[in-house]
């Protein structure tokens, strides 16, 4: 177990007994901001049976707002941001920090939740690292200081594409123009000066146009390669 981790977690209009779940995090901070009229600390902490800080405002004031103020209050090297209602044990957890170290600029990991049974239970997550452009970002493990360098959630969205607004930032962060942000079966994502571009087919000095997939068959391209080179 890390003993450099948190958890954040922010609540609006959230069924208490889903609560209990926070007991899977016990060995962690765990911070938690409730956006409901009534402050429920003393509920939660009937419920949860851990130590947890709580911070409650009257107003709903956004997933973004109130999750950024929950990671000013991080002091440790990674959070995990998640949510309610998603359960996931502490081995997973670990093999997420693992993903984060294999490559150095990695800001976010998280799990691929259409290769799991279940979307809301993740245990026993293989330790199978792939890099991607975007993430699923209901869970997200997070590096606290890249986060600061590019900020977490932009608070001009209330709630809704905060998350695409995100991983766009992140890939300009790490990516120059002309490198291979992504690669799917059937498009390429290069980074350009102004975002990303898909490329459905492509055609070398000499050869026929190619669809991505049968492009590949034949020719190896790998994330972070240049384009064209």
């Amino acid at each position: 177990m890390t003993n450099n981790l948190s958890i954040i977690i922010t609540l609006f209009k959230t069924p208490l007994n889903r609560l209990k779940i926070l007991k899977q995090y016990k060995n962690y901070p765990i911070l938690i901001f409730d956006q409901e009229t009534k402050n429920n600390s003393e509920q939660i902490s009937k419920i949860v049976d851990t130590k947890f800080e709580y911070f409650h405002s009257n107003n709903n004031l956004g997933l973004c707002k109130s999750t950024n103020f929950l990671v000013s209050k991080v002091k440790t090297k990674y959070f995990l941001f998640t949510q309610a209602d998603i359960k996931i044990d502490e081995n997973s957890i670990e093999n997420l920090i693992k993903g984060m170290n294999t490559k150095e600029n990695i800001i976010f990991a998280g799990p691929v939740f259409n290769q799991l049974k279940s979307t809301n239970e993740i245990k026993q997550l293989e330790q199978n690292y792939k890099l991607k452009s975007e993430l699923d970002a209901s869970v997200m493990l997070c590096d606290l200081e890249k986060v600061k360098q590019i900020g977490f959630f932009d608070e001009d969205f209330f709630l809704y594409w905060e998350d695409k607004d995100l991983m766009e930032r992140v890939n300009k962060s790490n990516f120059n123009p002309g490198q291979v942000v992504d690669i799917s079966k059937e498009k390429l994502f290069i980074q350009t000066g102004n975002g990303l571009i898909s490329i459905t087919r492509l055609q070398l000095e000499g050869k026929k146009s190619l669809d991505i997939k049968s492009f590949l068959n034949g020719y190896t391209l790998n994330i972070g390669d240049y384009f064209g080179k």
